[in-house]
């Protein structure tokens, strides 16, 4: 049986945090998850979760529960405060509700003890707020902290035996492609646990909206950053790593504070869609291909991310190739010729010669949401 990685979000908005970013409101990107609870509190709200899911983990070794602590610096938190959380955390795993624990914080708050002292407490997954590597870029957001610092600190937790998700936000103020990609080479050649990438939106409230209104910061479009965390996501799939969400979660709150910028509800979508016709239009575009017009096909589980949303996908890959193509959805009985070609990018594969062109997913990830790559937030 496949294993269910069920995550329960706990927001601790902005708690803390050591300044406020330009681009941060953490009441916002909550959406639906509870920001009130305290560690006391827990232990009844994690009882009523898991009723509502349906599940009962208690003795089942296919149904993982993972208690987050999101939305916060947690190790800038008073130590008797996260002490607190990561005890009722602690609690719900003995009595069978949970099964471990994950935190998110920045990198300038990982001293060598404080990792020790995660790990001690169950701490298995550390979710690291990175947003660039370009001290730069990091500093006009005030960030507080240089590109070093962030890369020492997803080494340091690797090495102690830590999950580490990388969270990279392409388009900050004063950041240039070059920016974005040279982050996510660097953190695909570090091999995290996973990565996540989040666009920049200018909030309400926000420094970075009063930037906007004065002109003095342009945000991408959605198309833009579709394509731009697609060229984001080429390495980190070359290597293994997982990409785990694209974009913020879609939320009233968000939609009400949004002032600017790519939100989209099928961001997600629209990334691969673009990966994907990338994959197609590089073996069409190649000297073996050359000349030919291959029916295209596609696999029924990738078939809707091929296409993309409203098109995006097949419009993009024909902007690629320089014509039009006509993308089927493949038919389990369908009967093709033996394939020639093999092209493989992480769990996405492309077989097939002059005649057909097929585009399929292999790997134990196959059945899985491509846009939240085995996991479930």
């Amino acid at each position: 049986m496949k294993e269910e990685h069920l995550i329960l979000p706990i927001f601790l908005p902005n708690r803390g945090c050591p300044s406020r970013c330009v681009f941060c409101d953490q009441t916002v990107t909550a959406g639906s998850a509870p920001t009130r609870l305290t560690p006391a509190l827990l232990v009844s709200w994690v009882e009523e979760a898991r009723k509502q899911t349906g599940h009962d983990m208690k003795g089942s070794p296919t149904q993982i529960c993972e208690i987050a602590y999101f939305g916060a610096t947690f190790t800038g938190l008073p130590l008797a405060e996260q002490n607190a959380w990561l005890q009722a955390a602690r609690t719900l795993i003995q009595r069978g509700l949970a099964h471990s624990v994950r935190i998110s914080t920045r990198p300038d708050h990982l001293e060598d003890e404080t990792i020790r002292r995660l790990v001690d407490q169950g701490v298995r997954t550390v979710e690291l707020g990175v947003q660039s590597l370009s001290t730069p870029v990091l500093s006009l957001s005030q960030r507080d902290y240089d590109a070093a610092t962030a890369e020492s600190a997803i080494l340091r937790l690797m090495k102690a035996g830590c999950n580490v998700v990388v969270q990279l936000m392409p388009f900050l103020p004063g950041a240039t492609q070059e920016d974005d990609l040279y982050a996510a080479r660097r953190v695909a050649l570090l091999r995290p646990h996973g990565l996540r990438l989040f666009p920049t939106l200018v909030l309400q409230g926000t420094r970075l909206a009063d930037w906007y209104q004065r002109g003095e910061y342009t945000p991408a479009g959605y198309a833009q950053a579709a394509h731009r965390c697609a060229e984001m996501m080429y390495p980190a799939l070359e290597t293994g790593v997982r990409v785990l969400r694209i974009g913020l979660q879609d939320s009233e709150s968000l939609r009400s504070h949004l002032v600017a910028g790519p939100h989209h509800p099928a961001l997600g979508e629209l990334a691969w869609a673009s990966v994907l016709s990338r994959l197609v239009a590089e073996v069409l575009n190649s000297d073996s291909f050359a000349g030919s017009s291959p029916r295209i096909t596609v696999s029924q589980r990738s078939a809707s991310l091929m296409l993309g949303h409203a098109g995006f996908g097949r419009r993009h890959l024909s902007s690629l190739i320089g014509r039009t193509v006509d993308i089927d959805c493949w038919q389990e009985s369908d009967e093709h010729p033996a394939p020639t070609v093999v092209k493989v990018l992480g769990d996405l594969v492309i077989t097939g010669d002059k005649e057909w062109l097929h585009l399929d997913r292999k790997g134990p990830n196959a059945d899985s949401s491509l846009e939240e790559f085995g996991e479930t937030v």
